[in-house]
C-alpha cells in the first residue's frame, strides 16, 4: 500500500504537505516493451512454466509465438486456458490446487481479470494456510519458493500488469480486495501486438479505463512527483488516443500509444492510489456484469470528481485544460467535460441512459453503499464520504445531473 501521512476526513493535505509530511516508496515491476518483449523470458531462465491464456487471447498469433518461444528454451510447459468470466475465489482454488508446486514461473496473457487471477493463484501458493479474505498488505510472504509472475496484457485499459492489487468476487457476489506489494509481476511485458484483436467497442470502453485511473492517481492522498509525471503523461495520451480510435476504430498507432498509457496509469495509480470512482465501480460491478466495469468508471468519475473538487482544486485544475471543451462556457465544469467527452466516444453517461433496469439497483442500495465503504479504494481519495453521501453519488449515477424523472 502506498505511503501517506495522517489524512483529514474534509479536507485534503496541501501538495507540501502530502511530500513532505513522510518517506514514501515507489515499486515497478521489471518492463520489457516492443515486439521482442517476450524475448526476456529466456532471461529468466524458466525450468517449469505454467502458461495462464485467457479464452479472448488463445487464437491470437502473438500467444502461438510466446508458445513456440517457450518451447524454443527446451523448458517444461504446460498451457492452461482461462475459463471465461470474473476472477473468483473457486476459480483460484481450483486453478491454484491444479498447479500445486508443479511451476518455478506463473506467465499470463489476458486482461485485467486474467493477471487479477494470475496474482490471487501466486498468493495461494505462497501461503497456502492463509485463505485470501485474510491477507492485508502486511502479510508475511516467504523470501524464496514463490513462483515467479510474469504479465503479458492483453488490452489497454486495467494496468493490472503493473500493480500487487487484486480484485475478486466471492460466492454472493461481493468482492475481495488483495494488495500487497509480492503479488506485483516480477516481469511486465508489454506488446501492442497482444491488443490489436480486441474490438472497438471494448478498446474504447477500456481507455477510459486508463482516463479513469490517471485522474484518481492525481487526485489521490499519496500522490507523488514520480506518480504524477507518470499519470499526467497517461492522461494526456489516453485522450487523444481514445478519441481517435472512437473515431477510427482502426488506427494502429492510437492502440498503441493507449495500451503503453494503460501501463503508465497502473504504474502511477499502484504507487499512489485509485479512489472513491473505482470503489463505486466496484461496488456495481457484481450487480450488473453486461455492462462492464470500464463503462460503469465513465458513469462514476464525473460525480466523483465534484464531490472531490473542494479537497482536490489544485489537482483537478492542473489538468482542467487536458479535456476538451474548457474554453467553452456550456461546460463550465470539469465534470461537464468529462460528461461531454464520454457521449462523444459513445458512452452512456449513467445507468439510465444505459438501460439498465434500475428496480433491482434501488433494492440492493444498502448492500453498494455498504460495499463501497468497505473498499480499499476510497482509503486515498482527497475525502471519505459518509452513508449519505454515497446514497447521493448513486443517485447520480443512476440518473445524471438531470435527477428522475416526474
Amino acid at each position: 500500500m502506498p505511503a501517506g501521512g495522517p489524512r483529514r476526513l474534509n479536507g485534503a493535505r496541501t501538495k507540501e504537505e502530502r511530500r513532505t509530511s513522510m518517506m514514501g516508496f515507489f515499486t515497478s515491476p521489471r518492463v520489457g516493451f516492443g515486439s521482442g518483449a517476450i524475448e526476456q523470458l529466456a532471461g529468466l531462465e524458466p525450468h517449469r512454466v505454467i502458461l495462464l491464456v485467457t479464452p479472448s487471447a488463445s487464437d491470437l498469433d502473438s500467444v502461438r509465438r510466446i508458445e513456440g518461444f517457450v518451447r524454443h528454451l527446451e523448458i517444461e510447459l504446460r498451457t492452461e486456458a482461462l475459463p471465461r468470466g470474473p476472477a473468483t475465489l473457486s476459480r483460484v482454488e481450483e486453478i491454484a490446487t491444479g498447479i500445486g508446486s508443479s511451476c518455478d514461473t506463473i506467465v499470463v496473457i489476458g486482461g485485467g481479470q486474467a493477471i487479477d487471477l494470475a496474482k490471487a493463484i501466486r498468493a495461494r501458493l505462497a501461503r497456502p494456510d492463509l485463505a485470501l479474505k485474510d491477507w492485508t498488505p502486511l502479510t508475511d510472504v516467504p523470501a524464496s519458493g514463490v513462483p515467479r509472475l510474469v504479465a503479458l496484457p492483453s488490452t489497454a485499459g486495467s494496468g493490472s500488469e503493473m500493480t500487487g492489487a487484486a480484485h475478486l468476487y466471492d460466492a454472493d457476489g461481493g468482492t475481495i480486495e488483495l494488495a500487497h506489494r509480492s503479488l506485483a509481476p516480477d516481469w511486465a511485458l508489454l506488446d501492442p501486438a497482444l491488443a490489436s484483436a480486441v474490438p472497438v467497442s471494448l478498446a474504447v470502453p477500456m481507455g477510459f479505463e486508463v482516463i479513469a485511473h490517471s485522474m484518481e492517481a492525481l487526485a489521490s492522498e499519496w500522490a507523488n512527483p514520480f506518480t504524477d509525471a507518470l499519470a499526467q503523461d497517461a492522461l494526456a495520451s489516453a485522450l487523444v488516443s481514445v478519441a481517435k480510435l472512437a473515431r477510427q476504430p482502426r488506427e494502429g498507432d492510437a492502440r498503441s500509444a493507449l495500451y503503453y498509457a494503460a501501463g503508465r496509469a497502473g504504474l502511477a495509480s499502484a504507487n499512489s492510489s485509485l479512489g472513491l470512482a473505482h470503489a463505486l465501480a466496484r461496488a456495481l460491478a457484481p450487480e450488473m456484469p453486461a455492462l462492464g466495469y470500464a463503462r460503469l468508471l465513465a458513469m462514476t468519475l464525473p460525480p466523483t470528481v465534484d464531490y472531490n473538487f473542494p479537497s482536490a482544486r489544485d489537482r483537478y485544475k492542473a489538468i482542467d485544460e487536458q479535456f476538451p471543451g474548457s474554453e467553452d462556457p456550456a461546460f463550465p465544469s470539469l465534470s461537464e467535460r468529462i460528461r461531454s467527452f464520454v457521449k462523444g466516444i459513445g458512452l452512456a453517461t449513467d445507468l439510465a441512459r444505459a438501460g439498465i433496469d434500475l428496480g433491482p439497483f434501488q433494492a440492493r442500495r444498502s448492500v453498494l453503499t455498504e460495499r463501497v465503504r468497505r473498499s480499499t479504494a476510497i482509503v486515498g481519495n482527497p475525502r471519505v464520504p459518509s452513508p449519505g453521501e454515497i446514497g447521493r453519488l448513486l443517485d447520480l449515477i443512476q440518473w445524471g445531473p438531470r435527477g428522475a424523472p416526474r
